[in-house]
């Protein structure tokens, strides 16, 4: 058969059905490399796709329909010569369906409907995958329309704004750049002296992070962060802790998944999460693949005399102005010391610990703030007088520390058979099968344990014995936090209040 390359696509586009496009393209090796050549045409998507098809797709079209998340899957880890995704008008765009398409590895573009556009911004910012571009799905007609002079008139005052904003914002710096008493309130003072204080320089070593000894170089450089304060839109933050993440998982898989682009300067924003179908707000500083995630502080508005305090990587009472906008709020002006700190460098808050480099010391702690109390509660050290979560602490540790801990384990174990079965729970139950299986132990032997079934069983333990035990303990040295620093009303004239 010696039929050229563009008939055979042609005989297979327009003249045979699905299983014999099928059966005549894998007939032999030739007709199966001509057959998978990338096609232009675009693809609409029903409820399956075969082989040939997912090889020859460059541009698919999804319809207004229900597709099941196996089925785009398959396409997305398949389709290796996927370009573009254009995703027709529905209902609603959901952010789970949107979520689906985040997992996409390859350059895609995605063309999508004026209403969804925001939303599909926002599921990819968060996700932070740099192979995704937002375009909009634009009709033809409107492509072809004469912008309006309505339309222009307004453009050029939106410019002139930003502009405006700009110029100011320029201006603003020359004051800013090392006086950070002249932007935030005297009473702060009794947490920190604003005078000693100068704008992080970003001196940084603009290389990532990539191997073991580069980290823990890069966790002490971390340390001039300590007690540094950041300028929040109208707000100041002051960071008393905070843990360092390195998004590389050769060097440290307790970072999550999202993929953070290199940044050449110190970046400090907020950023929303979202656990058990709760959404919260953490204050995140990134450079390089680095992240510091603050784990405790004060902040407070630059106009008022009211200090606020948070415990836990989770910002309580987070100002509605932030939290509203938190995907467009971002700072540069992170103030830090100007001489060192004391601090304490213990582990990190986490939710999963069976991972290889949960035992770093990746957390760092004010010595000032710890010594006074004001630092969060410890999965792997929660002092507390309830037999399971102290149990579920050290059942945690153990498994971090690689180390038998022979008398605590005979404690909660004694404890622990203190607690009739009938009214055990389940992670009550599950903690005392692991301690008594370490009390039985001379050493410990973590290969002795399935990796997939240890990793389940201590994240629920930890969701259901320590995370609710440690929040409200965090919320309560919060507000012990904010009476001691509360600012003092000085009555000069003796007049009753």
């Amino acid at each position: 058969m010696n039929l050229t390359a563009e008939l055979i696509l042609y005989i297979i586009d327009n003249f045979l059905n699905e299983k014999d496009k099928h059966t005549f393209a894998t007939s032999n090796k030739k007709l199966w490399v001509i057959a998978i050549l990338p096609r232009a045409k675009p693809f609409t998507l029903m409820r399956k796709i075969n082989s040939l098809e997912i090889h020859r797709l460059t541009h698919l079209i999804l319809r207004n329909t229900f597709y099941e998340p196996e089925l785009i899957r398959h396409v997305l880890t398949y389709a290796v010569n996927l370009q573009v995704i254009t995703f027709e008008e529905r209902g609603k765009f959901s952010l789970k369906f949107i979520q689906m398409f985040m997992t996409i590895e390859k350059k895609c573009k995605f063309l999508v409907p004026l209403k969804a556009y925001d939303a599909f911004m926002l599921v990819v910012e968060d996700s932070e995958n740099k192979c995704i571009t937002i375009n909009l799905n634009l009709p033809s007609s409107l492509k072809e329309m004469k912008t309006p002079e309505e339309v222009e008139r307004k453009v050029q005052f939106f410019k002139s704004i930003e502009k405006a904003k700009y110029v100011a914002d320029i201006k603003n710096t020359i004051i800013m750049k090392n006086q950070l008493s002249h932007l935030v309130p005297c009473h702060v003072n009794r947490l920190f002296n604003t005078k000693e204080y100068v704008v992080y320089d970003n001196s940084h070593v603009k290389v990532k992070v990539t191997s073991e000894q580069q980290a823990e170089s890069i966790v002490s450089f971390c340390s001039k962060f300590m007690e540094a304060v950041v300028i929040l839109e109208n707000y100041w933050f002051f960071l008393t802790s905070f843990s360092v993440f390195v998004h590389d998982k050769n060097v440290d898989d307790c970072a999550d998944n999202s993929l953070v682009g290199h940044q050449q300067e110190a970046v400090s924003f907020i950023r929303k999460k979202t656990r058990a179908g709760c959404d919260y707000f953490e204050l995140t500083t990134r450079f390089n693949n680095v992240e510091l995630l603050t784990t405790s502080g004060f902040f407070g508005n630059i106009d008022s005399n009211t200090v606020l305090a948070f415990v836990g990587s989770s910002i309580q009472n987070l100002p509605s102005s932030l939290a509203q906008r938190y995907d467009t709020v971002s700072s540069k002006y992170v103030f830090v010391p100007r001489t060192s700190v004391p601090l304490t460098k213990v582990e990190r808050l986490l939710n999963q610990y069976i991972k290889q480099h949960a035992a770093n010391k990746w957390m760092l702690i004010s010595k000032k703030y710890e010594e006074k109390g004001f630092v969060p509660n410890h999965p792997l050290s929660f002092m507390t007088k309830t037999n399971a979560q102290k149990a579920a602490s050290l059942l945690l540790k153990v498994f971090v520390k690689k180390t038998l801990y022979q008398n605590e384990i005979k404690e909660v174990m004694s404890n622990l058979q203190k607690i009739p079965d009938k009214s055990s729970t389940a992670s009550e139950k599950l903690i005392k099968r692991y301690i008594m299986d370490l009390s039985s132990m001379d050493e410990f032997l973590d290969r002795t344990y399935n990796l997939t079934e240890v990793k389940r069983d201590m994240l629920f333990v930890y969701e259901h014995t320590l995370a609710g035990a440690l929040k409200r303990n965090n919320i309560a040295v919060a507000k012990r936090a904010e009476n001691e620093y509360k600012p003092v009303t000085i009555n000069l004239f003796n007049e009753d209040t």
